[in-house]
Parts: C-alpha cells; sequence; structure tokens
C-alpha cells in the first residue's frame, strides 16, 4: 500500500517544476506577441504607402496573434490547473499532520435535531466534515453531506468496492478536483437546470431555413450593388426590412439572452470536468452505472456541453453594438441562434440535470476514495448476518496523532449495552465518537 505522505511530497516536487516549465513558456509567448506587434509598426513604419504589403503583413500578424494569444490562453489555464494541484498536494500534507482548521467545516449542514450529528461532531470546526470533505463543487458537499447523515448500509459492499477503486485513483481524483476548484459560475447549476427543464420555445422549425436564405439573399444583394447593378437605397431597405423581421420577436430574445448569459459560463467551464469522467472507466458497479448515463448519447457529452457553450458564444455577440446591427439586419443572427438555443435545448435540455447530478456524485465519492488512500492502515467494515452488532479491533479516533492515538477493540452483542465509565477528559467521548463513526 502505498504511503500517502511520500507519495504527495513526491507529486509536490513534480508539479512545482511542470509549473516552472510552464512559467516559462507563457514568459516566451508573451515576448513572442511583442515581436510580433513591433515588427508589424515595422513595416508600416519603413514601408508607408506601399498598402497591399501593409496590408498582407496586417492580415499575417493578426493571424499569428490570434493564434499567440489561443496558445497563452491554453498555457495560463495549465498553470492555474497546476497551481491548484500544488494547494491540493500542500493542503495533504497539513491534514496528515491534522492541521485542517482553514478547510470547510460544513455547519450549514448541521441540523439541531439530528439524532447523532451533534454528538459524534460530524460538522463544525475540528468535525469530521472538515478533515474528510474534499468536494470542490458545493453540490458535491451537499451531496457528501447527506451521506454522512442517512448513515445508510444499503449496498454497503458495492459502495465500498466504489471508494476502494477511487482510492487507487489518487492522480484522477486530483485532476478532478483541481478541475473543479477552478469553476467560477454565475448561476446555480440546480437554478440552471430548472431553467432548462421550464423553457417554452418561441420559434419555429422554419427558422432553420429563413435566416440561411436571408442571409444568402444579403449576400446577392451587396454583391449586385458593387457590381452595379442595384442602388445603395436598396441595400437600407433590405438591412432594415432584417432589424424588423427580427424586431417582432425581439422581446422574447431579450429575455433568453439574459439567461443564455448566465449559462455561457457554466457550460464552458464543465464540458472540461465531464471529459475527464469520459477519460477513464470504471469497474466497480456503482460508478459505472453513474458513468453510463454519459453513454446514452451517441456523441459523447463533454462534446455536446462543449457544443452549446458554443452556440452561447455566438448569441452573446449580439452585444456587439456593431455587430449585432448589422447581423441582424443582413443575417438574422439573433433568429438563427436562437433556432440553435431552442433546438438543443428541445434534444437535451431534460437530460442536463442527470448530467450535473453524476459530477456531484463523483466529487462527494472523491472525498472518501482520498480519506481511504490517506489511511491505508483502516479497514472496511463488514456487515455480519449474525446477532453480532459491532465488532472493532484496534479502533482508534481518525482525527487524533499517531503519537497520542489510544485504539481499542470493542465487542457489543445484540440486546447488550455497556457503561462507560472513567475520570473527567480520560476520553469517554473520544471513545463514543469512535465507536459511532463509521471507520473503524
Amino acid at each position: 500500500m502505498q504511503d500517502p505522505k511520500t507519495y504527495y511530497s513526491q507529486r509536490l516536487k513534480t508539479l512545482q517544476d511542470e509549473k516552472t516549465k510552464v512559467s516559462r513558456k507563457l514568459l516566451g509567448f508573451s515576448m513572442w506577441r511583442l515581436l510580433v506587434f513591433v515588427l508589424l509598426i515595422a513595416v508600416i513604419y519603413f514601408r508607408f504607402g506601399d498598402w497591399r504589403l501593409i496590408g498582407f503583413a496586417s492580415i499575417i500578424a493578426l493571424f499569428l496573434f490570434i493564434f499567440l494569444v489561443l496558445r497563452f490562453n491554453s498555457l495560463q489555464y495549465q498553470k492555474n490547473k497546476l497551481k491548484a494541484l500544488i494547494r491540493l498536494n500542500e493542503m495533504e500534507l497539513d491534514v496528515l499532520d491534522r492541521k485542517f482548521s482553514q478547510l470547510p467545516t460544513g455547519s450549514e449542514y448541521e441540523q439541531e435535531t439530528h439524532h447523532f450529528a451533534r454528538d459524534i461532531d460530524l460538522f463544525g470546526q475540528g468535525s469530521f466534515f472538515q478533515y474528510a470533505n474534499r468536494a470542490a463543487l458545493k453540490e458535491g458537499r451537499e451531496m457528501l453531506s447527506q451521506w454522512l447523515l442517512s448513515n445508510h448500509t444499503d449496498q454497503i459492499k458495492q459502495k465500498q468496492l466504489a471508494v476502494q477503486e477511487l482510492r487507487d485513483m489518487p492522480e484522477w481524483r486530483q485532476d478532478f478536483t483541481a478541475t473543479a476548484s477552478l469553476l467560477q459560475t454565475e448561476v446555480d447549476p440546480g437554478e440552471l437546470t430548472r431553467w432548462l427543464q421550464l423553457y417554452k420555445p418561441f420559434l419555429g422549425k422554419r427558422f432553420r431555413i429563413i435566416p440561411l436564405a436571408f442571409s444568402l439573399l444579403s449576400i446577392a444583394l451587396i454583391l449586385a450593388y458593387f457590381l452595379g447593378q442595384l442602388s445603395g437605397w436598396s441595400i437600407v431597405f433590405w438591412l432594415f426590412a432584417g432589424l424588423g423581421l427580427t424586431g417582432v420577436y425581439l422581446k422574447k430574445i431579450n429575455s433568453l439572452a439574459v439567461s443564455a448569459s448566465h449559462a455561457l459560463n457554466t457550460f464552458q467551464q464543465y464540458h472540461k470536468l465531464i471529459a475527464l469522467l469520459e477519460s477513464v472507466s470504471f469497474r466497480s458497479e456503482l460508478l459505472a452505472r453513474k458513468q453510463a448515463i454519459y453513454k446514452q448519447e451517441k456523441e459523447s457529452v463533454s462534446q455536446l456541453v462543449r457544443k452549446f457553450a458554443d452556440i452561447l458564444h455566438a448569441f452573446d455577440q449580439r452585444n456587439n453594438m456593431i455587430f449585432g446591427f448589422l447581423g441582424n439586419g443582413f443575417l438574422l443572427w439573433d433568429l438563427y441562434q436562437t433556432y440553435r438555443i431552442e433546438n438543443w435545448i428541445q434534444q437535451y435540455g431534460a437530460k442536463v440535470g442527470a448530467w450535473f447530478d453524476v459530477l456531484s456524485y463523483f466529487d462527494a465519492s472523491i472525498s472518501l476514495g482520498n480519506f481511504a488512500f490517506n489511511h491505508p492502515g483502516y479497514a472496511f467494515p463488514e456487515l455480519s448476518a449474525n446477532n453480532i452488532m459491532i465488532a472493532a479491533k484496534d479502533a482508534g479516533h481518525p482525527l487524533l496523532e499517531k503519537a497520542i492515538l489510544v485504539t481499542n477493540d470493542f465487542h457489543i452483542g445484540e440486546e447488550e449495552f455497556h457503561i462507560i465509565t472513567g475520570a473527567n477528559m480520560a476520553g469517554k467521548s473520544t471513545f463514543l465518537r469512535t465507536v459511532s463513526l463509521p471507520v473503524s
């Protein structure tokens, strides 16, 4: 069994070396962008008046600049992810030394009347939740808290196999958690899911063809104008005809734009997390069953989500005043993108909630897999069919350091009860919490 402290220390060094390399590449691409700009200025200065050369140089510079910016942004994301991974491994080393006061306490999940949560310090400062939780998504933390509060033993063997499988995937677990930690969404996924489920389309199927036909006619009219076959007023009339047609649906389009702008950020980011889930194959029944939800579509769910993000991004271009004016006048841009949005929602809108639930499930499960990895000496309890209620050997409280930890054997059968006695500060409460926590 791999020693967790050794693993985290070695991985931390590897990640820091990778971050240094990426930082150097970022600096290099920054210098290349500056060089392209300086060379373009030099061409304009020394060859001023040679507009053909300047135009050609400007086009080349534009393409190079776009390539360098895209590459720079990709490297910047890699660097941010490496930073998140470094923080994770530094945190795990601290947690192994029982330094975890900086982690979320989960106090928002406390229930005044719950029958055991307060007795075993399940939530709050110094709690088991604070020690074990690694969920990066709000929905994942909520799901983990529900599991701890319910304490159900159904499918216990399948759950243990799922935890064991995740335990043996430390790099993938950290990759998922780091990616999830970088998500910065403007709207709650639950609210977004409700919007998709309740949305009522207002454009018919004919708008798949109308904007395309209108755009082709616009191109033909503009070409005819440049060839001297039409007057400028004809183009102006056609422009306002397109704006008028768009204006018929403008109120509903504006309403859609508000919701779409909130959804754009979420879908742009979540496809990365879904792609991580699609990149591996799970053997355990529960994990494979959850992942199978993503395999019900002909196309990968991550690509479907990314396509929707691209559609929302295209629709968002309406906020550029010049493009919005000309695009709607000549291309019926808003109507076409609205049709694409509605078509996607009709096909997949009802499924998005299930897709997000899968992410929450794995986000919560990773906490349990991480806990098992951090405690390779812990046993997975077995449910017995006989009358034994609890039989534990060398049971100790998981939040105590090994230097001060006292373990005990404990056995209690059906219809038996034990009276725990001792002096103040002798460890009675710690012993009772040890028996109660599902980690003996």
